[in-house]
């Protein structure tokens, strides 16, 4: 989303070009002030993304406490010349970020987004299975989904990542029974390859 954003900023003329620098909040920790400031110059004409930010943390970790100075300085002195985009839970950030500086909140407009629905969800199974050149059984897809989208809502629900890891680990359970079997011609999911084996 940030990419895109960067790219939408760029074709509307709000920035001078589609540059997109990104790293996160423990890169930046690790570089210090001065490495952090190398990347503000990366960025400038366009977009600066740092994922994880909450985790900069300026109240309880020295590391921290310079980036964030850096960011508000830069979001106030050049704010016509570069945008800063956060990422990161909304209650760290509210516990570890935005109470260091009441001038942090301000500078920045918080973006919510809620995770995927049920639909959204098979959508993505669907197309990463595809892709992967993998079949299924029938009530395959239901059975995923539904067992996802029981976890939606729950701080580290990764939508699409949480996706993928399952469809990952499926593919190896049916790798697993196929065994010596194995062949292009029958890379079909089942039900037990998404489950598990019935324990009855």
């Amino acid at each position: 989303v940030a990419r895109l954003f960067a790219a939408i900023l760029c074709d509307c003329g709000v920035r001078a070009g589609n540059v997109f620098e990104e790293t996160t909040a423990q890169e930046a920790k690790d570089a210090g002030a001065d490495g952090f400031r190398g990347k503000v110059a990366n960025a400038i004409g366009g977009v600066l993304f740092i994922d994880e930010a909450y985790d900069l943390d300026p109240i309880g970790d020295s590391k921290g406490k310079p980036i964030v100075n850096e960011i508000l300085t830069l979001c106030e002195n050049r704010r016509d010349e570069i945008s800063v985009i956060l990422a990161g839970y909304e209650d760290d950030f509210e516990k570890k970020f935005f109470n260091y500086n009441a001038g942090l909140r301000s500078r920045f407009k918080c973006v919510t987004f809620d995770d995927f629905d049920y639909d959204e969800l098979a959508l993505i199974w669907t197309g990463m299975r595809s892709k992967k050149k993998w079949q299924e059984e029938e009530g395959v897809t239901r059975v995923v989904v539904k067992r996802l989208a029981k976890l939606a809502g729950k701080k580290g629900f990764g939508n699409a990542r949480e996706v993928r890891m399952r469809l990952e680990k499926s593919t190896q359970e049916a790798m697993a029974r196929l065994g010596e079997k194995f062949s292009q011609a029958n890379m079909i999911l089942s039900i037990s390859d998404v489950i598990g084996e019935d324990p009855r």
